[in-house]
């Protein structure tokens, strides 16, 4: 762990520099630089973020805030989640890791080998491998595309489950 104590800023407060490691539980956290606040048990990390829960869930960002006793994290800018051969793109991104639920509220869009998938909102229920999307839900696939409101999809099984209006256009109509 190289990482230097620049000394404390408000009281409770320590700044570290270089290599930041942080573990709790089974969550590992990986930054260039950090604030740990000792009062609130909570970690601000900067620069090449990388919070990993299983060893299977990542997460990736330039900015985080931690809060080691309620477990949630909010990753901001050029963020990415990968779980498998699951990845999820946004700018901003909420991980709840008591429930495994990772959430975002201003679009995303998620590829697997075959599928991109666009929404504005979506849950991944990251245990059960299912993603719930909302609003503008866009699924391109190489045989069709399909926009609905509401979706579930299944990582795993690679099925999906409408819940709204939903149109489905094949390649062959174009």
């Amino acid at each position: 762990n190289a990482q230097t104590l620049l000394g404390t800023g408000e009281k409770g407060t320590d700044k570290l520099v270089g290599n930041c490691i942080f573990k709790q539980d089974d969550i590992t956290l990986y930054c260039d630089s950090a604030l740990l606040h000792q009062q609130t048990n909570s970690v601000d990390a900067f620069g090449h973020v990388h919070m990993s829960q299983h060893d299977t869930l990542h997460l990736y960002g330039d900015v985080l805030h931690y809060d080691g006793n309620s477990k949630q994290a909010v990753i901001e800018q050029n963020v990415s989640m990968v779980d498998r051969s699951t990845k999820l793109v946004t700018q901003r991104l909420f991980y709840d890791a008591n429930t495994d639920i990772a959430s975002y509220l201003d679009s995303a869009h998620i590829t697997d080998k075959e599928n991109i998938l666009t929404s504005r909102k979506g849950y991944y229920h990251t245990h059960k491998k299912q993603i719930f999307f909302k609003e503008k839900v866009v699924l391109t696939n190489p045989q069709y595309v399909m926009r609905s409101d509401t979706l579930m999809y299944h990582t795993l099984s690679k099925t999906s489950h409408f819940f709204g209006p939903t149109t489905i256009t094949s390649k062959e109509d174009y």
